[in-house]
């Protein structure tokens, strides 16, 4: 399992996405329908055949979906193989590393859940700003790389995502406090608080696993719960 990378299911049409950003002004580049991609395994033979990409959304982020589902392995090191093309017709090929996975770890969270924790922060948007969805993806990025550097896999092989909701709600707030534009003179100390309380809600999460001490396949549900909370600290 490689740290950050996305993930697709087998029997699922989970999307990899790239997004094109010009190496000098970091701002993303205008991708054209017309760009192609395809799938590579991990010895970079191609096992799906080059075809136009999915979709384009936001500026610069190219979408792939298979036309049918996924079947792969279960494991690491495919890759989608892009050949995009510019509003000039320049063409770049660029690639991105996905592994499959065992299921899906989807965030459970809706703007719903957050406005219940903090009925303030959702008039505090900025104009022309409706949903939290931004600050969610955010924060959810963030559990998924937090959790995947502390147990060494996909976050899916161990935990559901129920178990991540109060983090999650947290971080997003934390987030959402950071970043909105509207800030007062309690911003940052909300935003101090939802930090410890997602990190700590986190740590709660982390302890609660058991893991093969031995490589034995046999779970130690006794295994020095103070030793993992040191070893997985955020």
């Amino acid at each position: 399992m490689r740290i950050g990378r996305q993930t697709v299911r087998n029997g699922s049409f989970d999307r990899v996405e790239f997004v094109l950003i010009d190496d000098q002004t970091f701002e993303p580049i205008a991708v054209q329908a017309t760009s192609t991609a395809r799938v590579l395994d991990r010895g970079g033979s191609e096992i799906l055949a080059s075809r136009l990409i999915s979709s384009v959304e936001d500026t610069g982020r190219a979408v792939y979906v298979p036309s049918a589902a996924w079947s792969l392995e279960i494991e690491d090191g495919y890759s989608v193989e892009w050949t995009l093309i510019d509003g000039s017709a320049n063409q770049y090929r660029r690639k991105t590393f996905f592994e499959c996975v065992i299921r899906a770890f989807d965030s459970q969270v809706l703007d719903s859940d957050i406005n219940a924790e903090d009925p303030i922060a959702q008039t505090r948007f900025s104009s022309g700003v409706s949903t939290f969805a931004g600050w969610r993806r955010s924060a959810w990025r963030d559990i998924n790389l937090y959790i995947s550097r502390a147990i060494g896999q996909d976050p899916g092989t161990v935990f559901h995502p129920d178990e991540l909701r109060g983090c999650h709600i947290a971080y997003t707030l934390r987030d959402f406090y950071r970043s909105n534009g509207s800030f007062d003179a309690g911003d940052e100390e909300r935003a101090a608080f939802y930090e410890r309380k997602g990190t700590a809600l986190l740590q709660q999460v982390l302890q609660s696993v058991s893991i093969d001490t031995d490589e034995t396949d046999t779970i130690n549900q006794e295994t020095e719960p103070m030793n993992r909370a040191t070893r997985w600290r955020i």
